[in-house]
Parts: C-alpha cells; sequence; structure tokens
C-alpha cells in the first residue's frame, strides 16, 4: 500500500494567525478556508499526481483540510474519512500548553517540538493517529492500494513517522501541499516538494 501524507493549502487569515492562537480561538480556526493560492496550490498537486487513484482518504476535522482533499480527489466519489485526533480541540492544560507552544514554534519541523515541553504529548499523538488509521483501513472491506491523509504541518509528521523506517525524513518542515509518500511494505519514504 501507498500512503500519502500531504498538509492542507494556503488557508485564508494567515496574517491574523497569532491572533486566533493568541485567542485560544478553536472553533474559527477550524472553519478557515483555502485561499485562492491555497486552491492553487491543491491544483497544482492534483496535476504532478497525474491520473493517482486514491482508495481511500483520511482528514483532519478542518475546513482546509477538506477543501486540499477535494482538489486532490477531483472527481473521484470516494468518501473522507474525517478523524477528530489528527486536530484535537485544545481541552484542559495539555490543550493549552499546545497552542501555547505552536504560538512559538508555528512551522517548525517535528524534531523541534519534540525537543519542547509538549514532545510526549506530540509522540503520543502522532502513535494514536497512526493506531486510528490502520484501524480505518483493516476496516475495508478490501485493503486500500493507495491512501491519502490530508493533515497539518505537525501532526502529519508525528503520525506519519509511524509507518516507516526513514523516520529523519520527518525531521524537515512542511510546506503547503507537501509531505511524505511511504510505502507500506518496504516502509520506506520520499519527500514530496
Amino acid at each position: 500500500m501507498i500512503m500519502y501524507f500531504l498538509r492542507h493549502g494556503n488557508t485564508e487569515r494567515q496574517d491574523e494567525l497569532q491572533k486566533i492562537l493568541a485567542s485560544y480561538d478553536y472553533k474559527n480556526d477550524m472553519k478557515r478556508n483555502l485561499t485562492a493560492k491555497g486552491r492553487q496550490q491543491a491544483r497544482r498537486r492534483k496535476r504532478q499526481l497525474g491520473n493517482l487513484a486514491f482508495d481511500l482518504c483520511i482528514v483532519s476535522p478542518p475546513k482546509r483540510c477538506r477543501q486540499t482533499a477535494d482538489f486532490l480527489l477531483g472527481d473521484s466519489k470516494i468518501e473522507m474519512i474525517e478523524v477528530s485526533t489528527l486536530y484535537p480541540a485544545p481541552k484542559g492544560e495539555t490543550g493549552k500548553l499546545m497552542w501555547d507552544v505552536f504560538k512559538k514554534l508555528l512551522y517548525a519541523p517535528l524534531s523541534v517540538y519534540l525537543q519542547s515541553e509538549i514532545g510526549e504529548v506530540m509522540v503520543e499523538n502522532g502513535e494514536v493517529n497512526a493506531e486510528t488509521i490502520r484501524r480505518i483501513i483493516l476496516e475495508c472491506p478490501q485493503e486500500p492500494k493507495c491512501v491519502l491523509v490530508v493533515d497539518h504541518a505537525v501532526t502529519l509528521q508525528a503520525t506519519g513517522q509511524n509507518f516507516t523506517i526513514d523516520r529523519e525524513l520527518f525531521s524537515h518542515s512542511v510546506g503547503e501541499v507537501q509531505g511524505f509518500v511511504i510505502d507500506t511494505v518496504s516502509q520506506r519514504a520520499t519527500i514530496i516538494n
């Protein structure tokens, strides 16, 4: 099976991201749409992927992830399965701490997050996400050949590294509609720029 882990495209109110984070505004962050640039990025990635046929699509709940997946799936009629743990609601002290760290580190590579005060939480979240994705795959009537996961920069890295032996690749930052391709048989990964 081949798995594509891709980050969502450019979103509206990117200039307001610090304000959203400062106000701990999870609900409004969930509603942010792709910008014209984000839609263009997703269309470009779709062209680069060619006629690749995904037979399973797993997305993080925010609107921008679903919109990115829509472009990547094209005319495909496959269902998008939303996994809430890919973008957990900031609950309690741990949730607040995660948002506070994200405000400081933003799109730093996973390796930087792992050295922060939420390093253990990131590892646990990645493991939970990987197990959830494996369970979804096992519940499919037929094993999918090509899986698309659309997520966010850091959680994408924390989750994806659980499917490969090429963990050092996940120390790179992930740009908009960029990510990793993982062959689950060989457990090898490559970067998609």
